[in-house]
């Protein structure tokens, strides 16, 4: 069971621990979700905080999330692509640069 994390402002929930542990060093992870979770964070923080540079920044990453996953090159193996955790995670800097 994923565990919940409380602030003052901002509850989370943990599912992405543990959530894999066979998989841990090998670079057979696909990190998408955890990007794109990020993101929403980014954005929903830029939303309670009326930060324009926090929302700027999460659009940001979540289109160049997308870039990546459309492109087969940059995809992982689990999406039919050969790239492994850290290259993947690499051509979503690429985008977003």
């Amino acid at each position: 069971m994923a565990e919940s994390f409380f602030t003052k402002r901002i509850k989370t929930d943990d599912e992405n621990r543990n959530s894999a542990p066979s998989l841990a060093g090998l670079g057979i992870a696909n990190p998408a979700s955890l990007i794109g979770s990020a993101s929403m964070l980014l954005e929903w923080m830029g939303t309670q905080h009326q930060s324009k540079p926090l929302i700027h920044a999460a659009h940001a990453i979540h289109s160049a999330l997308e870039l990546t996953l459309a492109n087969p090159e940059t995809r992982t193996s689990d999406l039919g692509g050969t790239l492994n955790t850290n290259q993947f995670a690499r051509a979503v800097m690429t985008n977003l640069e």
